[in-house]
């Protein structure tokens, strides 16, 4: 049997269940208004981070920029003054003039160092501390408490658990300069024709000449073997001018000491110190060719006037030391051209051979260059010739920075 509710005992109960309501309605606004507080604060703390990630992106990419710029310039005045001193002040000033994170960047003495960069066997380049010829510079930028610029502020702190950054940034420039030095065979032989055969002359009338007689004459200016030297020299030269590195270039012309009569000639003679004017070199060419060319063929003679040349007071400490040797012939006096190569691979030279015609010791020649670290080129015409001076002026390396 189902009795009625009283009126009043219906009525506290809808007044309960409104009121009921009314507290959860209040709960969940309380609830909301900490939730959005904390998610507020959470997302002040990501834009926080986000400032400060993109503050020390910024950092990171200045102090590269910083420490580049620095070793070039450390790198471009080591070159032109030939002195350390003037490259690290060089390298100071233009870091100097850079700033991270609003400090000034400032490098000590020991934050630019000065050595030899080369290529490894896998194609990396090793940069090696005092090693000489000196052609690299390496430079450390920092930002700590224990160097020159302090460390870094970050914007918003006290958000993680450090308030400043520390930086560290290593660059190394490498300028690639040459100092190269022509050492060319003045002996008889090089008054003989392009055809490869001993003792003959370009144009010999033989009832009005003999051998003795042309092997005082000046060769001839067109047809002989010196003169297809002096045609591709000038080309040598003219692709080394052309290169985007400086190469200095000396010149070395050799044969023996020999006496006869009004006529002598001397083991070598140094026709130029090294030199960025190669128009002067052209014309030394073609001097010699204006004078008989007579002698026997001591290419030790030539080579060692060359590393005097190329370790002399000319030289640059930046530069890489080459020589380039040429003879048509066979060694017949003086030391032993593959020692004299080993003696100069030993004072930081290469040396490259080349010889010229048939007649040419091919075998002592070759193993002179793999002594001194070169390469070996034979040449038996002109077209050869000019191909082989082509092929060691392009494989000149340039200015390379990493």
């Amino acid at each position: 049997m189902n009795l009625p509710i009283p009126f009043s005992v219906r009525r506290s109960r809808t007044v309960d269940s409104r009121y009921r309501l009314q507290g959860r309605k209040q709960t969940r606004r309380g609830s909301i208004t900490v939730l959005s507080a904390f998610m507020l604060t959470v997302l002040l703390i990501v834009a926080g981070m986000c400032v400060n990630l993109t503050q020390l992106s910024v950092a990171k990419t200045e102090i590269r920029l910083a420490c580049d710029a620095a070793a070039k310039a450390g790198a471009v005045a080591l070159g032109q003054s030939q002195d350390t001193l003037v490259a690290r002040a060089a390298a100071q000033d233009v870091a100097a003039n850079h700033a991270v994170n609003g400090y000034q960047i400032l490098l000590r003495n020991v934050d630019v160092e000065f050595g030899h960069s080369h290529r490894h066997a896998d194609g990396r380049f090793i940069f090696e501390r005092n090693m000489e010829p000196l052609n690299a510079v390496r430079v450390f930028a920092r930002m700590s408490d224990n160097a020159a610029t302090p460390s870094g502020q970050y914007f918003f702190q006290g958000i993680g658990d450090t308030t400043t950054f520390d930086l560290n940034y290593e660059a190394i420039a490498t300028r690639v300069d040459h100092d190269l030095c022509l050492v060319v065979d003045r002996s008889g032989s090089m008054a003989w024709d392009l055809s490869n055969v001993a003792f003959q002359y370009p144009e010999v009338d033989e009832e009005d000449s003999s051998i003795i007689q042309n092997y005082f004459l000046p060769p001839h200016p067109t047809l002989s073997r010196w003169a297809a030297l002096r045609r591709t020299s000038d080309v040598f030269f003219e692709e080394l001018e052309d290169l985007p590195i400086e190469v200095q270039v000396g010149l070395v012309s050799y044969s023996s000491n020999f006496i006869f009569g009004l006529y002598d000639s001397e083991a070598s003679t140094v026709e130029s110190e090294l030199t960025e004017d190669y128009d002067f070199l052209s014309d030394r060419m073609e001097a010699i060719g204006q004078q008989e060319l007579i002698g026997n063929t001591n290419v030790a003679s030539g080579m060692q006037a060359a590393v005097r040349v190329l370790t002399g007071n000319g030289s640059r400490i930046t530069a890489k030391g080459t020589m380039v040797v040429l003879t048509d012939g066979i060694w017949n006096q003086g030391r032993d051209p593959v020692e004299v190569a080993a003696a100069a691979r030993d004072a930081n030279l290469t040396v490259h051979t080349i010889t010229f015609s048939d007649q040419a010791d091919q075998e002592t020649m070759a193993a002179a260059a793999a002594a001194g670290a070169g390469n070996h080129y034979h040449a038996p015409d002109e077209a050869t010739l000019r191909a082989v001076f082509s092929e060691i002026a392009a494989t000149l390396p340039a200015v390379l920075t990493q």
